[in-house]
């Protein structure tokens, strides 16, 4: 559903463009929102929501780098790459960071 539509609206604006998705980090609890590993009120959790990016990506042959199961930030170590369980630090932005560029990195070459 929506993934498709964010694609199809990305490639009819830009035809030309290489798209990549990027699924999101686990995270810890936030108000109001349901942590990893958690389901929300509609019975899904963070990793169907992954699912779903890749398996449409996929459908697309577009690329998309795993972050919630390549970055190594886990429940256990959360507090170390995060200011507040979801938002990152210093530590967490370099990790990721480092994490996206050798992802598109092997994409583009």
């Amino acid at each position: 559903g929506d993934v498709q539509a964010v694609i199809n609206a990305a490639q009819q604006a830009k035809p030309e463009a290489k798209l990549v998705f990027l699924t999101p980090l686990k995270h810890g609890y936030i108000e109001g929102q349901p942590s990893y590993p958690d389901k929300n009120n509609i019975d899904l959790g963070l990793e169907d929501y992954c699912m779903a990016i890749k398996e449409v990506c996929d459908k697309n042959s577009i690329p998309v780098i795993d972050l919630f199961n390549e970055s190594s930030i886990e429940a256990e170590n959360i507090a170390d790459y995060t200011v507040d369980n979801m938002n990152l630090n210093e530590a967490g932005n370099e990790k990721v960071a480092k994490s996206i560029s050798q992802a598109l990195q092997e994409i583009f070459k």
